[in-house]
């Protein structure tokens, strides 16, 4: 591996580790769609929103075609059984745009 090689992998991991929440929102996912494909189900809809996450900073438009918050499609999401046996898992209310087909925004309520 040049020199040159290795500055540019080490550039481009230093992004992958400094992304913040507004970098996920620009580019529309959190997780990836299989996973949230798996938790999409009308049983793990949120029929009422809970007040914690009406009142979080996390609850806002679609930024793409500005679908309310409250109009998103909100779901219980969790990533999967061997997530969590490797102590890498995480649960929390996802939402999902369905005119866009992208990832909204995501309130973590549980991880280990």
């Amino acid at each position: 591996m040049t020199e040159e090689e290795r500055k540019e992998k080490i550039k481009k991991l230093k992004h992958a580790v400094t992304l913040n929440y507004s970098d996920y929102v620009k580019m529309g996912w959190f997780w990836g769609w299989d996973a949230v494909n798996i938790c999409n189900t009308d049983e793990n809809v949120i029929k009422e929103l809970p007040e914690e996450l009406i009142k979080s900073k996390l609850f806002i438009a679609c930024p793409q075609c500005s679908c309310a918050p409250e109009k998103l499609r909100w779901i219980n999401f969790s990533t999967s059984g061997k997530s969590w046996e490797n102590l890498a898992g995480s649960a929390g209310y996802l939402s999902i745009c369905e005119n866009c087909k992208r990832q909204v925004g995501y309130l973590e309520t549980m991880y280990n």
